[in-house]
């Protein structure tokens, strides 16, 4: 299930970010390196690479930019933050809907 819903046009570059505040233990100051985002087509497929770029983390938010993706595709988008003091890890899941009319612009 996810946390959040977005949506973005298969032209768009959309920034997005989690923020671990409260999420990961209070003696997490920062995020270790190997914290990262994942992306996965409908069919469970890994395609990080064709929609993740420019990953960033910065204290415990963790950030990238959404690229490309087919119009009327929905894809899993999985932050995995682990924390830099704790090595805890924690995950939040944004479902990224891409299409070319989104819903949030009159036509």
């Amino acid at each position: 299930m996810a946390h959040e819903v977005a949506e973005k046009s298969t032209t768009e570059l959309r920034p997005y970010q989690f923020d671990f505040t409260g999420v990961l233990p209070s003696t997490d100051a920062t995020l270790d390196a190997v914290s990262t985002v994942l992306a996965y087509d409908s069919s469970g497929a890994l395609i990080s690479s064709t929609i993740v770029t420019n990953i960033a983390r910065t204290g415990v938010i963790l950030s990238c930019d959404l690229q490309n993706g087919s119009n009327g595709e929905d894809y899993k988008v999985v932050f995995q933050a682990k924390g830099g003091t704790s090595a805890k890890t924690r995950e939040r899941v944004l479902e990224l809907r891409v299409r070319n009319n989104p819903s949030n612009l009159v036509a």
